[in-house]
């Protein structure tokens, strides 16, 4: 699409994920009705909530990624019907389109709509301001889709079932779909990394911009493929497995579970079903960007720093983005995919949410507590 490219860093989903090309503050994916109408009701009901916020953090709408609307792909049916459009080209687009979209579990596949004619949701680019980043998606719950969705085929409940009694989905609520680190791939002569570390699980990408640096891509079976016994092992491998120094991970582990405690009491008070969404985390890399900040300096627990602009000034607009990279912080923790996911008056919270929730703190709150015993590797 005009005006988009391909977004350089993803943990899971499917490809296809665009940033804009004048600043990168915004991040589209292909999506569906069902999505972009929870986005629209939740964002509603934070305009017209009377009772307001608590606090900053007791509401859905400060963890989700602000949403800023729906975007169609290039050409209109009246268009497309015209003599205006080149068909061969219209017919590579649609290919293209359709290959980057086929996957599992795509977020799309309750949606009537042809694969040309998806819509994309647009979003706050949540890697935005980070240089350097490790990202790492979990996904919450061990049911995988919604009983009183009818656009599911029983087939596919059939398949997820699967897929949660049989990963750390159905023990732990929680599952690995996919992690991306910088320089920081396990040593080799660490024996218990090999219980989690497949060859064929992970690849290797360099980075452009720093010679013999890698990022280290976790695939969806990495996590499938992980149990009980050693999911902990993975999240020390995504926190502690890196350039930063001993303190700086500690701070980031325990900036994740001030927000994980944070994110648990507003859940409990989410009439909400979220089937398949995730917890997305992200912390940097760069140790620039690290000794820059001013000493005392503590990341927000909810990030602030993104602002929709209507100015159409493409100079002014990459200006700004530059101003507000240095003011991004150092880590942060967001709710995401929300494609099975609708509100629920007057059915209390989301139980298969919140266990997942509740799990993830006691592994992190585990790892925390082990820290002292171990540095990192390299």
């Amino acid at each position: 699409m005009e005006g988009y490219k391909q977004v350089a860093h993803q943990a899971a989903g499917h490809p296809g994920a665009l940033v804009d090309s004048s600043s990168g503050e915004l991040f589209a994916k292909l999506s569906c009705q069902q999505e972009i109408d929870f986005y629209t009701q939740v964002s509603a009901k934070e305009l017209t909530d009377d009772e307001g916020h608590e606090y900053l953090g007791s509401s859905l709408y400060d963890w989700m990624p602000k949403f800023l609307g729906r975007l169609d792909q290039g050409i209109t049916k009246d268009l497309e019907n015209s003599s205006m459009v080149n068909q061969r080209e219209l017919e590579q687009a649609k290919q293209d389109l359709e290959a980057m979209s086929i996957g599992e579990d795509s977020s799309s596949s309750n949606s009537p709509m042809p694969i040309g004619d998806k819509p994309y949701v647009v979003l706050q680019n949540l890697l935005f301001g980070f240089n350097k980043p490790s990202i790492i998606d979990i996904k919450l719950g061990a049911k995988l889709t919604d009983p009183k969705d009818p656009t599911i085929s029983e087939d596919k409940h059939q398949r997820l079932a699967k897929v949660s009694t049989t990963t750390t989905s159905g023990s732990w609520n929680i599952r690995i779909c996919g992690m991306k680190t910088f320089d920081n791939y396990p040593q080799a002569t660490e024996a218990e990394y090999d219980q989690i570390v497949n060859d064929q699980d992970v690849s290797q990408v360099e980075d452009p911009e720093a010679p013999h640096k890698n990022y280290v891509v976790f695939n969806k079976f990495f996590g499938r493929n992980l149990t009980t016994d050693n999911i902990k092992l993975a999240f020390r491998l995504f926190f502690f497995e890196n350039q930063l120094d001993h303190v700086r991970q500690v701070q980031v582990l325990q900036k994740m579970i001030d927000r994980l405690q944070v994110l648990h009491n507003c859940l409990i008070d989410t009439e909400a079903r979220m089937f398949s969404s995730s917890i997305f985390m992200v912390f940097e890399n760069d140790l620039d960007r690290w000794n820059n900040k001013e000493e005392g300096y503590e990341d927000p627990l909810i990030r602030e720093d993104f602002e929709d602009s209507d100015d159409d000034d493409e100079e002014e607009k990459e200006e700004i983005s530059r101003n507000k990279g240095d003011t991004a912080p150092l880590s942060s923790l967001n709710m995401i995919d929300f494609a099975h996911s609708r509100l629920a008056p007057k059915k209390g919270c989301d139980d298969n949410v919140l266990d997942g929730v509740e799990n993830l703190l006691k592994i992190f709150e585990e790892l925390l507590n082990d820290s002292h015993s171990f540095c990192k590797s390299g």
